[in-house]
């Protein structure tokens, strides 16, 4: 099992401006819906970033697994079960934006769902080389969003490992993940099991 804490997390300013054009009028809360070298909208971006406390725990299984197998997205030589986490701040900032207005908080969720993203693709970068060497490829991500699946993956993993909690079928702090993914041996056919796929959870509820 791997347990990763504080690392750096690093949100693209051109793509969280693509995304917030469509969701949020920028202009109301004083940044620049066009300058992409907008000082104002950087400094906003790596403030939040800087005040998170991200955190990631993951183990990879085998098919002598058949629990954990269960929670993959496709049969695979292996799979790879993890949590992940902001820190409690995630939603603080959320909820402390959104007492100001309801533009800013729409931004600051944003901001929080991409975090959330990269701290899902920085386990799936660690994961690389490894996978390559067994020539296999990763499956897309499948994040857990069932009571039952969240309690399975937070007992293998003990999530309170990274400050998780499990209440009432969901993960505490807001804005974190439980996912798995399947190593997939190259070439070989992706037909998905019946149901699997699920949409990211709204990590952005309210705390």
């Amino acid at each position: 099992m791997r347990k990763i804490r504080d690392f750096r997390l690093r949100l693209s300013h051109k793509e969280l401006r693509r995304r917030a054009r469509t969701a949020v009028d920028l202009g109301s809360i004083g940044l620049s819906e066009d300058r992409r070298d907008d000082p104002k909208f950087e400094r906003l971006v790596d403030g939040f970033c800087s005040r998170l406390k991200p955190a990631v725990l993951f183990e990879s299984f085998g098919p002598d697994s058949p629990e954990t197998a269960e929670l993959s997205p496709l049969p695979g030589l292996a799979h790879t079960l993890a949590l992940a986490t902001l820190g409690p701040c995630a939603g603080e900032l959320v909820a402390e934006a959104r007492t100001e207005s309801e533009t800013r908080g729409k931004l600051y969720e944003l901001m929080a769902r991409m975090a959330g993203e990269e701290s899902v693709q920085f386990v799936t970068g660690l994961l690389k080389d490894e996978v390559e060497e067994e020539r296999c490829e990763l499956s897309p991500i499948h994040y857990l969003t069932e009571a039952q699946a969240l309690a399975l993956a937070f007992q293998k993993l003990e999530g309170s490992k990274i400050g998780l909690s499990l209440e009432a079928g969901s993960l505490h702090p807001a804005f974190s993940a439980a996912f798995c993914l399947s190593w997939i041996s190259r070439g070989r056919s992706r037909k998905s099991k019946p149901g699997a796929r699920k949409p990211p959870p709204q990590a952005g509820r309210k705390p």
